[in-house]
């Protein structure tokens, strides 16, 4: 940024400017109060050579501070780089370059647990958010990082309505230690990114609780099972699981289902059977 003297404006102006948004600028004309200035503003998109904003704002008081608002146009029509000029009657014109980026002011990041072992697959919700709290609809970049700070994976995703959902498969033979997924939209710098991290470990997994309870249907000759599973702690179990049903005297059925959430499993079966359950994780 050039040196400001007696004879430039005192212009406020941001760190980057934001694409498909409004942006504005604090200017200060400097001078002796007594005379009303007219002062000129102009952006220009380098990257494309065309101007994006241009006005001519008229009578104003010098030692005053006014905000100009303008917006920058994104996809085809966007640039890495600005030049803004501004020029206030009988002044030295104030310019300077200013970087663009995308209209993203944080990713937020979850991943569904806390530690992972090797070659499972770890699922992220993403939820990246404009300045004005808005859900940001371009493409976000996800990168798998090891302990050891290297990239692994890298794939973008866009936001269609909702959160971003993705997720990245860890190797057979890796690190133990803290893993990061880092996230940043596309088209912006490398310091612009959010992270999330998780431990990967060779653990055994805790015994948990089921809770299977029977409930009457409307039909005589149906009954409603239903399957709970948990961790000591609270935490539902994630995974398959069977429900094996033997009608005595008679050859066997069984019922498989996803878990989700809290609730493994609701079906329907006949009545006088025998019930066995397999949970598989």
């Amino acid at each position: 940024m050039p040196e400001i003297d007696s004879q430039q404006p005192l212009v406020v102006v941001p760190a980057s400017f934001r694409w498909n948004a409004s942006n504005e600028i604090l200017i200060t004309p400097l001078g002796s109060v007594n005379h009303l200035v007219d002062v000129h503003v102009q952006v220009i998109a380098i990257d494309v050579a065309k101007t994006i904003y241009r006005q001519n704002l008229q009578a104003k008081i010098p030692g005053s501070t006014f905000t100009v608002t303008f917006d920058v146009p994104g996809g085809k029509s966007q640039s890495r780089k600005y030049h803004l000029i501004v020029g206030v009657q009988n002044d030295e014109k104030f310019e300077v370059n200013v970087t663009g980026r995308p209209n993203v002011r944080r990713i937020h990041l979850t991943t569904d647990k806390v530690v992972y072992r090797p070659t499972e697959n770890v699922h992220i919700r993403a939820l990246p958010i404009t300045e004005v709290g808005t859900l940001y609809s371009g493409q976000v970049e996800f990168s798998l990082v090891n302990p050891d700070g290297f990239e692994l994976v890298k794939k973008a995703k866009r936001a269609e309505g909702r959160f971003i959902a993705t997720e990245f498969q860890l190797p057979e033979h890796l690190n133990f230690g803290e893993w990061e997924v880092v996230a940043r939209a596309v088209g912006d710098s490398s310091r612009n990114t959010f992270s999330t991290s998780f431990d990967v470990q060779d653990y055994v997994l805790p015994p948990f609780r089921v809770l299977v309870t029977v409930k009457e249907t409307d039909r005589w000759d149906l009954q409603l099972i239903t399957v709970v599973a948990r961790y000591p702690h609270g935490t539902a179990v994630s995974g398959n699981m069977v429900v094996r049903c033997e009608q005595i005297g008679h050859s066997s059925s069984a019922q498989s289902s996803q878990a989700e959430d809290h609730l493994i499993a609701q079906s329907e079966f006949g009545m006088g059977i025998r019930a066995s359950l397999i949970v598989i994780r």
